[in-house]
């Protein structure tokens, strides 16, 4: 059985490296209380897919003028860029309640720690969503120890 439900409202990323060795995974995202966030969230991710194309196109050293060819990134960060910050909180909310999974091979693993999160997630191509996400899982646990420390 899958630990991840596809049938509930979920961001999900392929991901496939071609390095030394080919290799791919697969990511989840359940969103458990989505309500009537699903529109914001698929606006957020108009602006990360056009974060990461810009990405991967600077990392492949290739003409930064390509990325108007593919999307219209002037209205797209100028419309919908408000959306980003509401998606990354819900992907944050997934990785807080162990609804991010990763499926390497025939292996599901549910991410828990910023170990294993930096170990799936932590890939060039990704920055746009990996950084973010990462920023909010260190400061809130640099928070929880904080407090629980006091």
């Amino acid at each position: 059985m899958a630990l991840w439900n596809t049938n509930k409202p979920h961001f999900e990323i392929e991901v496939y490296k071609r390095e030394e060795t080919a290799s791919s995974i697969t990511v989840y995202f359940t969103f458990n209380n989505s309500d009537n966030k699903l529109l914001d969230y698929a606006k957020g991710t108009i602006v990360l897919i056009d974060k990461i194309v810009k990405q991967f196109i600077k990392n492949q050293n290739l003409n930064s003028a390509i990325i108007t060819k593919i999307v219209y990134d002037d209205a797209i960060l100028n419309e919908l860029s408000e959306f980003e910050p509401i998606l990354i909180d819900a992907l944050y909310e997934c990785y807080k309640h162990s609804d991010l999974i990763v499926r390497d091979k025939d292996d599901a693993v549910i991410i828990r720690t910023p170990h294993n999160f930096k170990k799936y997630l932590d890939i060039k191509d990704l920055n746009p969503l990996f950084l973010p996400l990462l920023d909010k899982i260190e400061k809130k646990k640099w928070i929880f120890w904080s407090v629980t420390y006091l």
